[in-house]
């Protein structure tokens, strides 16, 4: 056990070299935000926490640095709804008002803006020239392709015109803090970079409370930060148990938290090896702590294609960094002696939680499994793609276009997305932005192999986007601009000593 004046150490290490005070900001606005009684203090609440930042950091770049997690996690905002399919239009009694469609007027949303914005004003200060590269420009058409999609769409232009400005928002905030990050002295690109880390520990903390919390209470906390009330159905399918009980954390579906965590689990342990290697203290222990929080919110999650992405991640990494891993495992075992009665408390909830849910997925091919539903809606999306190849349906759409295509289809009692990221992405916005956006991922994937980036760090870049894409394969989710691929560009592109291709 750690004695007090080792914990004083700890703290001194966990802190140095850090913003401590935006890191205290940041704690007293994510209490705040949990009681506040209205959408319109948050907005204030918000305003507030970034103005804070900005004069704590003395920069606007920091702030939309250390901002932009807290606020796309904690993401309150007037709610505008539109019923894209009415009630009497569709056979589940699960959807009784409709199937809906949701924006959030937030303040991520205007952080969004204000970095559209910042780029563009950066854009004409250096009168065009940003020094971009082949990545650059190709996550630039992705926009300019999915706003082509945007703009022949036949349904909800305006939803659809959300996903462009978030694509846009991403796209800008990375170009932005990569100029910005590049140009700062290496003590102060750590310190940056580190009080980031401590920002994604915290909100990952955060976000595993509040999934503990909601396991045991088997509901959910009534939290305003929680973006759903209500616990989706679980237990309706021959391959689920009902008796259990999924947690959504700050997410709407406990699928939703596993991807999150996923990308947390990520984004995370790349600051923290990169630190390392440039010799800057993250203590093991916290490391430690954050890496096995979030595996375990993963475990809880009885999210099956997260458990699949994990170990497919995990087991590649093994193979490429074996030496690496066993090293670790030998260490963790040496220093976790004391805490064998508690990890096999653990063993014994989690392996029978665990192989419950896997043995339930033998029935996942049989009646009310979930493979012929899937299966379904993959023909739905590949018809769709045959009527609008090119260009998609349109970004969001792929609901309102098949119920339109096929009224007593399969979205007639099953009004969701194709459970497939990449043939969703496919079908929403078409051949042309699919082919530039694969080219995207390539010629990212190629710099992270070239780039002087430590073998160790490489790996576990690539291990990472192995493990959200696939988890992408399996799921609803578009994971090409997740926060994670953010993270993984500043690291790649701040590298002082650049061998990348203009």
């Amino acid at each position: 056990m750690l004695s007090k004046w080792n914990l004083a150490k700890l703290y001194h290490s966990v802190t140095a070299n850090t913003y401590l005070t935006a890191l205290v900001l940041l704690v007293i606005f994510c209490v705040t935000s949990a009681v506040i009684p209205s959408n319109k203090i948050f907005f204030l609440l918000a305003t507030a926490y970034f103005v804070g930042t900005v004069l704590i950091t003395q920069s606007i770049y920091k702030a939309l640095l250390l901002t932009f997690l807290p606020l796309s996690i904690l993401n309150i905002g007037q709610v505008y709804i539109t019923t894209v399919i009415p009630f009497n239009a569709l056979s589940s009694d699960i959807n009784y008002e409709g199937r809906q469609f949701f924006f959030r007027f937030s303040p991520f949303f205007v952080l969004q803006l204000t970095t559209i914005v910042l780029l563009i004003l950066e854009f004409v200060r250096k009168k065009g020239v940003l020094h971009l590269t082949k990545v650059h420009l190709f996550a630039a058409l992705a926009i300019l392709s999915t706003l082509v999609s945007v703009l022949q769409t036949e349904h909800y232009p305006y939803f659809s015109f959300i996903t462009v400005i978030d694509m846009t928002g991403r796209v800008a905030w990375l170009i932005t803090l990569q100029m910005f990050l590049a140009s700062l002295p290496k003590p102060e690109l750590f310190k940056c970079l580190k009080t980031l880390f401590l920002v994604i520990v915290m909100m990952a903390t955060l976000q595993s409370g509040v999934v503990a919390a909601q396991l045991v209470k088997r509901s959910t906390l009534n939290l305003r930060i929680e973006q759903s009330t209500v616990i989706p159905q679980f237990g309706a399918g021959a391959d689920e148990n009902a008796l259990r009980f999924r947690p959504i954390g700050l997410d709407t579906h406990s699928n939703n938290l596993a991807n999150t965590t996923l990308i947390l689990f990520f984004s995370g342990s790349i600051l923290a090896v990169y630190l390392l290697i440039q010799k800057e203290k993250v203590p093991w222990q916290l490391f430690f702590f954050f890496v096995s929080e979030l595996f375990l919110v993963i475990l809880i999650t009885l999210s099956r294609a997260a458990y699949i992405s994990i170990f497919i991640g995990t087991l590649a990494f093994f193979i490429w960094q074996r030496k690496t891993t066993l090293n670790a495992i030998f260490f963790l075992r040496k220093q976790l002696q004391f805490l064998t009665p508690l990890f096999l408390l653990g063993v014994l909830f989690f392996v029978p939680l665990v192989t419950e849910r896997l043995l339930y997925s033998v029935n996942s091919f049989g009646v009310g499994g979930g493979v012929s539903t899937r299966a379904e809606l993959q023909k739905q999306a590949v018809t769709l793609l045959s009527k609008n190849f090119f260009f998609g349906v349109g970004p969001s759409m792929f609901i309102p276009a098949a119920f339109k295509d096929n009224p007593r289809g399969v979205i007639y009692y099953f009004p969701e997305t194709v459970h497939n990221g990449f043939l969703l992405f496919l079908t929403e916005r078409g051949f042309v932005t699919a082919v530039i956006m694969v080219l995207f991922v390539y010629l990212l994937i190629r710099q992270i192999v070239l780039s002087p980036l430590d073998k160790k760090l490489k790996t576990l870049l690539l291990s990472g986007f192995l493990t959200v894409f696939f988890n992408m394969l399996l799921h609803p989710f578009d994971n090409f601009f997740s926060f994670f691929t953010l993270v993984a560009w500043l690291i790649v592109y701040i590298q002082p000593e650049k061998s990348y291709e203009k």
